[in-house]
């Protein structure tokens, strides 16, 4: 309902990072054909990413394969990984994403070598 308050009067340009993730997920999940929702929740999470969040959104962007939100909360986790690795979000994360995190923080490594 808040968010649909916000976005019926504009009060606002993004919404909490809880709430756009859940809805990031919600197209998918109830079948909505109109990507209005998920390209609002994107824009609010690209807004909003933080060390906090960029597991839960690197886990939605898998859950819903968006690449491209995928590449930009590996590259956050790269960039902060002594913050995140030791995270109780990080260590649940299933084996297929651990593997992804592990490779893309490799290359990045490299690159700043």
């Amino acid at each position: 309902k808040q968010w649909y308050q916000r976005r019926v009067t504009g009060t606002t340009r993004t919404s909490p990072p809880e709430d756009s993730l859940y809805l990031f997920t919600a197209d998918k999940f109830y079948g909505f054909s109109n990507n209005q929702l998920q390209a609002f929740c994107k824009k609010s999470l690209e807004t909003n990413i933080s060390t906090g969040n960029v597991i839960e959104i690197l886990k939605a962007a898998d859950q819903v394969n968006s690449q491209d939100m995928k590449r930009r909360a590996l590259k956050k986790i790269a960039e902060n990984f002594t913050i995140v690795q030791p995270l109780p979000a990080f260590r649940s994360l299933k084996h297929s994403l651990l593997l992804e995190v592990t490779d893309y923080v490799a290359d990045y490594m490299r690159l700043r070598e």
